[in-house]
């Protein structure tokens, strides 16, 4: 520990692991069948926007005046070593619990200047594919015949990469399972958005007939 406040701050969070666990949990590890584990958590889609954001502002920066400017941009949006740490790991950046700031911030900076060209990059495809999937999911919902929707992703090649499916499910609004394969993402989607509207639209023709017969 570097400080005597990271200690106590680590007796509080075994502290609460310890009072949320039930008396069977308790049982368990006091007599050995079962053992606490330190699993890394992954970002939350928030984080990663955020990450994101402040990634861009960085590469943003005058390439002259990066040196100068970085600490204050870093400083403005990620306050804490733990929030520096995150940032660091969605980057693949290495840091040990030992650095200090001002160590993060400097491999945060190196890194930034050796791998700006691949960055810039990375964000426009990133741009570009979300951009494929917005017309996807736009095109889709004017299907209204399941096998023909079916083909039409079936057919799109950016549909391959099984990480596009999953982000097309999520513009759509459709809840799918990622250990899913890719054919029952497709199926699951089509379903969700062409099936829907077709028994959407067979039960008001239904109520229309009803009404009909009945005036």
């Amino acid at each position: 520990m570097s400080s005597k406040r990271d200690l106590e701050a680590m007796f509080s969070i075994v502290s609460n692991i310890i009072k949320n666990l039930n008396v069977n949990e308790y049982e368990n590890i006091l007599n050995g069948s079962a053992t606490l584990k330190y699993v890394e958590k992954s970002l939350t889609a928030s984080e990663k926007s955020q990450f994101d954001v402040i990634l861009k502002k960085l590469l943003n920066l005058d390439s002259n005046a990066i040196n100068t400017n970085f600490i204050e941009t870093i400083k403005a949006e990620l306050e804490t070593k733990s929030q520096l740490i995150n940032f660091c790991n969605y980057l693949n950046i290495e840091v040990k619990t030992k650095d200090k700031k001002e160590d993060i911030y400097e491999k945060i900076l190196n890194f930034v200047d050796e791998n700006k060209e691949i960055l810039i990059n990375k964000f426009n495809k990133g741009i570009s594919i979300n951009q494929t999937l917005e017309q996807i999911a736009s095109q889709l919902e004017n299907f209204n015949d399941k096998n023909l929707a079916l083909k039409f992703l079936l057919s799109n090649n950016a549909l391959d990469n099984k990480g596009h499916l999953l982000s097309l499910a999520k513009i759509l609004d459709v809840n799918v399972r990622k250990e899913s394969n890719n054919g029952e993402i497709i199926e699951r989607i089509v379903d969700s958005v062409v099936g829907s509207k077709l028994r959407s639209m067979a039960i008001r023709g239904k109520f229309k007939k009803s009404s009909d017969s009945n005036s």
